[in-house]
C-alpha cells in the first residue's frame, strides 16, 4: 500500500535532502504500520537508497511502527506530519486539507493540523464536492455523522373543550407562536440577570504593576442584531464605546505602552491589523532572525516568508520588553543586510522535533537600526528612469 500522500519534493529539494543524509546519516525515524508500509519517511529512504546503491557508507535508518491504525488514519497520519514541515504553497495546503475532511477528519482536527483557524477548514469544506461525506471520526475514535439534519419544531398541540367550538388554525398558530415568544423572552430576561450579578463581583484590576504591551478583548456591544434572541448580552454585559473607552488602561501602562484591542467587524471598519508574536525565554541583547526552518532540507525559515502580517512583536519575557517591528519594513532590512549579519553575527542552531532551526543572532540595536533606515525610500533611485512628462 502506497501512503505517499504529499507532492514530491523538487530536484533541488531532494539533492539537499540527499546531501545532508550522506554527511550525518537518516536522524528523523521513518515511520511504517505493522506491515512495512511506509507511512513517513519516503524521501528519507529513497535517498538512503540511492546513496547505499552509490557505495556511500550508511548505518541503517531509525524506524518507527504506528500500529492498529485504519486505511484512512493511516492517510491522515502522513499528513498530519508533513502538512506543517513542507513548504506547501496555498493550494496545496487547500488541497491536504480537503483530503483529510475526505477521510475523516473534524474541522477542529484539520484546523489543529494545518495551523488555520476552524472557520478556515469550515468554510473551505463548502468549496468542494469532496467534502460531502457520512461520517467523520472524532479525537476517542468514534465515527459520527458528517451533518446533523434539523431538528423539527414539534407542531402546536391545540385542544378544544367540548369538540363544537369554531377554531381558526391560522389564528391558533399565531397565538402558539406569540407564547413561545413570551416564554422565550422571559427566560432570556432571568439569563441576563444572572450574568449580571456574577458580573457584580469581578475583582478590580490591580494597578501596581505598569506593562508595556497590552492584549484586550472588550465586551463590544453589536448593534447590528435583528431579533433580541440573537444580541450578544443574551450572553454577557456589553459596554459602548464611551464606556469602553472610559476603562482605566492608563493606570497600567508603561508610558511607552502598545495596546492592541480585538475588534468586531463594525467596529475595525474592515481592517484588521495582524501582529505575529516570538518569545525569549532570557533577557537577551540580540534578536534571533529565523532564515532556515528545516536544515536538512533547507526550507525557508520565518525571515524569508511572506508571514501576511502587519507587525512582529519580538518579547523578552523576563523584563517584559517588546520590540514591535513593522513587517514589511523588516523583511526590507533583512534583504538588503542578510549576507552581511550572516558573515558578521553568529547563527543559532535549534534543536527542534526532529528538525533543526538556523537564525542569526542581531542585536537589537542593530535590528532596530536597520528597521529605521528600511523606512527611508530614496525616490531618485526608485523613480530612476520613469517619464512624468
Amino acid at each position: 500500500m502506497n501512503y505517499q500522500v504529499m507532492p514530491g519534493l523538487t530536484p533541488e529539494e531532494f539533492e539537499g535532502l540527499k546531501a545532508d543524509i550522506a554527511q550525518h546519516g537518516v536522524l528523523v525515524p521513518v515511520e511504517m504500520d505493522e506491515t512495512g508500509n511506509i507511512l513517513d519517511g519516503h524521501h528519507r529512504v529513497q535517498a538512503w537508497q540511492e546513496l547505499r546503491d552509490e557505495g556511500v557508507t550508511l548505518p541503517d535508518y531509525p524506524r518507527m511502527v504506528r500500529s492498529g491504525m485504519t486505511e484512512e488514519a493511516k492517510r491522515n497520519h502522513a499528513r498530519r506530519l508533513n502538512v506543517m514541515r513542507r513548504q506547501l504553497s496555498r493550494e496545496q495546503r487547500d488541497e491536504v486539507m480537503r483530503a483529510m475532511r475526505a477521510d475523516g477528519m473534524t474541522y477542529k482536527e484539520i484546523a489543529q493540523a494545518v495551523g488555520v483557524s476552524v472557520n478556515t477548514a469550515y468554510r473551505l469544506s463548502k468549496e468542494t464536492d469532496l467534502f460531502e461525506i457520512e461520517k467523520v471520526v472524532g479525537a476517542e475514535g468514534k465515527s459520527y455523522p458528517a451533518t446533523y439534519a434539523p431538528r423539527a419544531e414539534p407542531a402546536p398541540a391545540l385542544f378544544v373543550p367540548g369538540g363544537a367550538v369554531t377554531l381558526d388554525p391560522v389564528a391558533a398558530r399565531t397565538q402558539v407562536k406569540q407564547e413561545r415568544q413570551e416564554i422565550r423572552a422571559a427566560r432570556r430576561v432571568e439569563r441576563v440577570d444572572k450574568i449580571n450579578a456574577i458580573s457584580r463581583g469581578n475583582a478590580p484590576l490591580a494597578t501596581v504593576t505598569s506593562y508595556p504591551v497590552i492584549y484586550a478583548d472588550p465586551p463590544w456591544r453589536y448593534e447590528h442584531s435583528r431579533t433580541d434572541n440573537r444580541q450578544i448580552e443574551n450572553h454577557y454585559p456589553t459596554m459602548d464605546l464611551t464606556q469602553i473607552c472610559a476603562l482605566p488602561v492608563g493606570e497600567v501602562a508603561a508610558p511607552d505602552a502598545v495596546l492592541f484591542l480585538w475588534a468586531t467587524s463594525p467596529i475595525a471598519n474592515g481592517h484588521t491589523l495582524y501582529v505575529d508574536e516570538k518569545k525569549r525565554a532570557k533577557d537577551y541583547s540580540d534578536i534571533l532572525l529565523e532564515y532556515v526552518s528545516i536544515s536538512t532540507i533547507g526550507a525557508p525559515g520565518w525571515m524569508e516568508k511572506d508571514l501576511s502580517i502587519d507587525y512582529l512583536a519580538y518579547a523578552f519575557m523576563p523584563s517584559r520588553r517588546v520590540h514591535l517591528f513593522p513587517w514589511l519594513m523588516l523583511q526590507r532590512a533583512w534583504q538588503h543586510y542578510k549576507n552581511e549579519w550572516i558573515r558578521k553575527f553568529r547563527t543559532i542552531k535549534a534543536q527542534n522535533n526532529g528538525y533543526e532551526t538556523w537564525s542569526i543572532a542581531v542585536p537589537v540595536d542593530v535590528v532596530r537600526t536597520a528597521v529605521s533606515l528600511a523606512s527611508i525610500i530614496d525616490v531618485s533611485v526608485e523613480l530612476a528612469g520613469q517619464n512624468f512628462n
